[in-house]
């Protein structure tokens, strides 16, 4: 399925999975294998996106004690050619090449359907019968700079008797630059470069040297928060960074998708 395919479906409802395969010269530690990933957070901009996963995964000390504080998420592009690697809660983000994999395929899965969108929405019935019928639901929010942002919902609510809803995403945040063409693409610039550096300095041979060496850490990076609260009058409230919220603002669109029936794909 080509990047403009796997768009459509999202924008459709469809989630994300991604399938990876590790080099097995450069992880080391493990055997070759498979691993896959649920990425709930998209941050879509005309036909490239990062889709990250939440901010849950644990990392071990000495692959024994875990630091039950500390949680991390992983972050992939159809486009940029590296991964991030973040973690609000450790004040920390680094990137590296996404060539540490053997392959990395994006998977949509068929598993929400549009109920409601802003540009045709006549009334909030269809998402207020989907939150009196318990159904998960994800929002897909395009803001003023022309980002489509799809996040999970956390807690709808509708108000008894009034025409109208509110929805409260999952808490999540993701370094600001994700929100930044121009220093995503510096990034890809350097990253590029730096690839280069690192098997000018170490043997090919030493791959897991030669991606160490070509990956970078943030210093303090600035965190966007996802935690976004929508409204069915076009408003909606966000964090621009994680301690600051701002005014409402108004979307361009907004696309809400419940999940399917059990079978409904079968």
């Amino acid at each position: 399925m080509n990047d403009t395919d796997i768009i459509d479906t999202i924008l459709n409802g469809a989630s994300l999975r991604l399938v990876l395969h590790p080099r097995n010269d450069v992880q080391t530690d493990f055997p070759d294998m498979y691993e896959s990933f649920d990425l709930r957070h998209i941050i879509l901009k005309d036909q490239r996106f990062f889709a990250k996963t939440a901010t849950c995964h644990a990392i071990p000390v000495n692959f024994s004690t875990y630091d039950m504080a500390t949680a991390y998420s992983y972050a992939y592009s159809n486009h940029y050619c590296y991964v991030v690697n973040s973690s609000p809660g450790a004040d920390t983000a680094r990137i590296y090449n996404k060539n540490v994999y053997e392959s990395l395929e994006f998977v949509p899965v068929d598993n929400f359907e549009l109920i409601w969108d802003s540009k045709e929405a006549n009334g909030a019935q269809p998402v207020t019968d989907a939150i009196a019928a318990g159904k998960l639901l994800k929002i897909a929010l395009l803001d003023s700079d022309g980002y489509w942002n799809i996040h999970p919902i956390h807690m709808p609510s509708f108000y008894i008797g009034k025409n109208n809803f509110e929805l409260f995403t999952d808490q999540d945040a993701v370094p600001f630059f994700l929100h930044d063409e121009e220093t995503l693409e510096t990034l890809e610039l350097q990253m590029k470069e730096r690839l280069k550096e690192a098997i000018r300095e170490f043997s090919p041979r030493n791959l897991r040297e030669v991606f160490d060496k070509a990956g970078f850490t943030f210093e303090n990076p600035e965190f966007y928060s996802t935690f976004y609260t929508i409204r069915s009058n076009g408003e909606y409230l966000r964090a621009s960074t994680v301690l600051k919220q701002e005014a409402p603002e108004r979307y361009e669109a907004l696309k809400i998708f419940a999940d399917k029936p059990i079978g409904a794909n079968l």
